[in-house]
């Protein structure tokens, strides 16, 4: 990617359509290795510069650029800037469509709705999910792994809304149209897949189906470890997952490495007032509290229970019940 971006800045010049739209695939490269504080500045400097270079010419790169700042902004915690880098890109997309009911406007409504997942506004965030949903719906086939990567978002969220029957509902289904299209192909193991049997796990713990958690969580985690990189961000979902399946049925000693590894991973990633740093940091107190580790466990929650009492959240009074439970 780097071979490429000279190339076409020499051929094209570095202010040019040409040389933003590698410049934008190189950064993606990086985000999906994590690298989400080193992308930040130059994705805000490289939208500043399409700003000034195109004016209101070439809107839909402006759009689809500032989508991905948000994703920047949410993935290091900075949830209120990724709303508004969202919504900005929504309104681009309306002014250009009339609406936003058309393809271009999935990935901005379901980042969006993942944000506010985050945030804890889940009116606004099932809201925003269930239309990306439509839109592609309308799109995709039932197979279609974006498609169900958003039936992943909702599944999850509506296990944060402690209706965990439909979440299990809903997850099973993304899981079953993805799985028949990959048996069929015969392709590897999707990451894709693997984050949804890693969200179905948590919704069948939550629906006090621990030993069905447990087989899902397994899966989901030796899939993860096929199809993503050692050491990717990505990993923590699985070994969250398999790590509370572990905890609530007993066996508290097999999920500390679990929630060690899923905490290295994605701590450096999100600050540590993120609800996906925070959900590990609780787990981990609980399974020291249950080994006996008691020094360990009361220095874990001195640390984290100012940052959950500071949180509004609905996720971070769920949290704080499951730390007041040991």
């Amino acid at each position: 990617m780097r071979s490429s971006l000279a190339g076409v800045r020499k051929l094209y010049g570095a202010q040019s359509n040409n040389a933003w739209a590698v410049e934008s695939n190189l950064f993606r490269v990086l985000e999906m290795k994590g690298q989400f504080a080193d992308v930040l500045p130059q994705r805000t400097e490289m939208i500043d510069q399409e700003k000034k270079v195109l004016g209101d010419s070439r809107p839909d790169s402006i759009a689809f650029h500032t989508n991905m700042l948000g994703v920047d902004y949410r993935e290091l915690g900075r949830f209120d800037e990724a709303v508004a880098a969202f919504r900005e890109a929504l309104a681009i997309w309306a002014k250009i469509q009339g609406a936003n009911t058309e393809a271009n406007s999935v990935n901005p409504l379901a980042n969006l709705g993942i944000t506010l997942v985050l945030q804890g506004d889940y009116a606004q965030a099932e809201a925003a999910l269930r239309g990306a949903l439509a839109i592609q719906q309308k799109h995709e086939l039932p197979s279609s792994q974006w498609l169900n990567a958003t039936r992943g978002e909702l599944g999850n969220l509506l296990r944060l809304q402690h209706r965990p029957a439909e979440a299990v509902h809903e997850l099973r289904e993304a899981i079953a149209a993805m799985t028949a299209v990959a048996a069929e192909s015969g392709s590897k193991p999707n990451p894709f897949l693997c984050a949804l049997q890693a969200r179905l796990a948590e919704a069948e713990l939550d629906a006090g189906s621990p030993a069905d958690a447990h087989v899902q969580a397994v899966e989901a985690l030796a899939l993860a470890r096929l199809a993503l990189p050692s050491g990717n961000y990505r990993l923590g979902m699985p070994l969250f997952a398999l790590a509370r399946a572990k905890l609530a049925l007993g066996k508290p000693a097999e999920a500390e490495p679990l929630l060690h590894e899923a905490l290295t991973l994605r701590s450096p990633v999100h600050p540590p007032a993120d609800p996906r740093v925070l959900e590990v940091d609780v787990t981990l107190v609980n399974s020291l509290a249950a080994q006996g580790k008691t020094e360990q466990a009361k220095e874990l929650t001195a640390q984290i229970r100012p940052l959950l009492d500071a949180s509004k959240s609905p996720y971070a009074d769920d949290l704080r019940a499951r730390l007041a439970a040991h």
